[in-house]
């Protein structure tokens, strides 16, 4: 289903998803390098990565909720056609 016309998403204005992208390298630095540290051993390091992508990981949700919740309110949303 394609958008309406003037309704494309505008890659400038993806603002909630900018803490991704460091939260995917985080996982890819923490997962195949850090895991068994942080396993075994409870390495600092480790839970601060691991701790470092989860903030990120909520700031983004809260980013997009946020958004979410501007485009309802201000009535930008379309509905579907009946």
């Amino acid at each position: 289903m394609t958008p309406p016309p003037g309704r494309a998403v505008d890659p400038r204005r993806s603002g909630s998803l900018r803490p991704l992208g460091p939260a995917c390298l985080l996982t890819t630095l923490e997962f195949p390098l850090l895991y068994r540290e942080l396993r075994d051993d409870a390495d600092p390091l480790a839970i601060g990565v691991l701790y470092a992508r989860d903030l990120l990981l909520i700031a983004a949700a809260g980013l997009s909720a946020t958004r979410l919740w501007r485009a309802t309110a201000s009535g930008r949303v379309t509905r579907p056609a009946s």
